[in-house]
């Protein structure tokens, strides 16, 4: 009986194991290619298509600030601004002085 309980949560923690691991390889997929989401559109109408705003807040997986050009650590929290079809990545400290300046 034992055996069997031992068996079962060995299983279990692999299983675990390996959702996080696809869990991993799903975000890294997501940050990696979710700019192609945002392409400005065109088209027949004359008035102009408003582009979506935002900013996305989460670990960094390796990129430059675009304000003091910094290398971001893996891990480390990355802001990433969007807006008028331009994306900005920023470490902390640039994201705080921004927006400090806008207040």
């Amino acid at each position: 009986m034992l055996e069997e309980g031992s068996r079962v949560l060995s299983q279990a923690k692999a299983v675990q194991d390996k959702a996080r691991s696809i869990g991993d390889a799903t975000r890294d997929l997501i940050l990696r290619f979710r700019s192609h989401c945002f392409r400005p559109m065109s088209g027949a109408s004359d008035q102009e298509i408003p582009t979506p705003s935002y900013v996305w807040v989460g670990p960094c997986r390796g990129a430059t600030c675009e304000v003091c050009d910094r290398q971001i650590v893996n891990g480390e929290t990355e802001f990433v601004i969007v807006a008028r079809g331009r994306e900005m990545r920023l470490d902390r400290d640039c994201f705080q002085r921004r927006v400090k300046a806008l207040l």
